[in-house]
């Protein structure tokens, strides 16, 4: 089956069992190949969204053996850290950076 078929498979179902989307999108490494807005203009909560991919870019690393839970984030990133970085984030492990909170 052909990718908008797909596409427009799951948005059918998911209109008639009323799932509340705000969007669903697929793409590749290079562009946006479907996508559909259901609330275009509606202001959106996305605070927490950015932990989801932060942990799914953090599993492929370990997937494909580029980082381990025990790493130092301070020495993966070093880098990107200030000239006199916190002494917590030098000590903080991927594990410590992974921990999501759920506040509701």
């Amino acid at each position: 089956m052909l990718l908008e078929e797909k596409f427009l498979e799951f948005h059918r179902y998911a209109s008639s069992h009323n799932l509340p989307l705000e969007a669903i999108s697929v793409g590749d490494e290079n562009k946006v190949l479907c996508e559909m807005h259901y609330a275009a203009n509606a202001p959106r909560n996305i605070y927490s969204h950015t932990k989801s991919f932060t942990v799914t870019a953090v599993g492929l690393a370990i997937e494909e053996g580029k980082l381990s839970l025990e790493d130092h984030v301070a020495e993966v990133f070093k880098d990107k850290l200030p000239s006199n970085p916190d002494p917590n984030l030098e000590d903080s492990v991927e594990t410590s950076a992974l921990h999501v909170q759920w506040l509701w």
